[in-house]
């Protein structure tokens, strides 16, 4: 049933289809590089196939080392080329930061507050560095030493006491639980229903990598995602998570209250999330930069999925 409404929808959309002005204007931008043949709406969405990186390479063994597609409306360039994609990434990586609009990551992360799907710009430079000096420089990986070694012989443990052991789960779970001690300072499987925090973030993970027609078809995504249930599994997703992340957000800003108030050391020592709580807010508003909760929520939740 639900086929043959979008079949209807589709055919009824081209019967009445008007070419509107194409995103790329080519009278600026030509010689445009080459590009396979196209259906109207879906553009080359259907030569992709199951298995997306073989389907690109026996395309551009045709097309050559770099072609235009059109996925849907959004034309993308695709390169396997190394310098070319030197220039893309080192030398005119500036003009190629441009990071697109997509449902799923707007939905969990906050509408691009975080520092993964964040337009570039003076927030996303923020974010990175207050990311790489807090979280990832040397002195603060090496300071995740005990965290690291606490959750490798919790694993160990669990381990011993089972009869079969699926490692690949066991390595997925150290390593989630790895971060969250560094982003939020404990592991997933602590109080305040961290359990369920850590089957969100599984979910979540599916979600993400689930396809959205709708970006790439803008005006079929909501009639597809309604149908299908997708909107509503998504929405259930992000609410649950949004109100276990606002739980963790606020006993941090109570904890970091009460040290401030007894003087007890330096408060972002802590955690990642601790970092985020107390930077200049001050220094962060005279660049233009709106570094809210939901900033906040964002950014430690994005890091924990890389």
């Amino acid at each position: 049933m639900l086929a043959l409404t979008i079949l209807a929808i589709v055919l009824s959309y081209l019967f009445f289809f008007k070419k509107s002005p194409t995103i790329i204007n080519t009278s600026s931008v030509q010689p445009l590089p080459p590009s396979p043949p196209k259906f109207p709406i879906i553009g080359n969405l259907h030569q992709l196939g199951s298995s997306p990186h073989r389907s690109l390479h026996s395309l551009s063994e045709r097309y050559g080392s770099l072609m235009l597609l059109h996925l849907g409306h959004i034309p993308v360039l695709v390169t396997s080329s190394p310098s070319i994609i030197h220039e893309i990434t080192q030398t005119q990586d500036h003009l190629f930061a441009y990071r697109p609009s997509l449902k799923v990551p707007d939905t969990i992360f906050h509408h691009g507050h975080d520092i993964a799907f964040a337009p570039y710009g003076e927030y996303w430079r923020e974010m990175k560095k207050a990311t790489i000096l807090h979280l990832l420089s040397k002195k603060k990986v090496g300071s995740y030493k005990q965290a690291r070694e606490e959750e490798l012989a919790f694993m160990m443990k669990e381990i011993e006491q089972t009869m079969l052991v699926d490692i690949t789960e066991k390595f997925h779970v150290l390593s989630r639980d790895v971060t969250c001690r560094a982003v939020i300072g404990e592991s997933t499987r602590n109080k305040l229903g961290r359990d369920g925090l850590r089957k969100l973030i599984d979910e979540s993970s599916r979600i993400m990598g689930e396809f959205y027609v709708g970006d790439y078809i803008p005006w079929l995504g909501k009639i597809v995602g309604v149908l299908s249930g997708f909107e509503r599994r998504l929405r259930s997703v992000f609410e649950r998570t949004d109100k276990i992340l606002e739980e963790i957000v606020k006993e941090h800003r109570r904890r970091i209250a009460k040290r401030k108030e007894e003087g007890d050391g330096d408060v972002t020592n802590e955690c990642f999330l601790d970092a985020l709580l107390t930077l200049d807010q001050w220094e962060l508003q005279c660049k233009g930069v709106v570094f809210d909760t939901e900033s906040i929520k964002a950014v430690a939740m994005v890091i924990r999925f890389c």
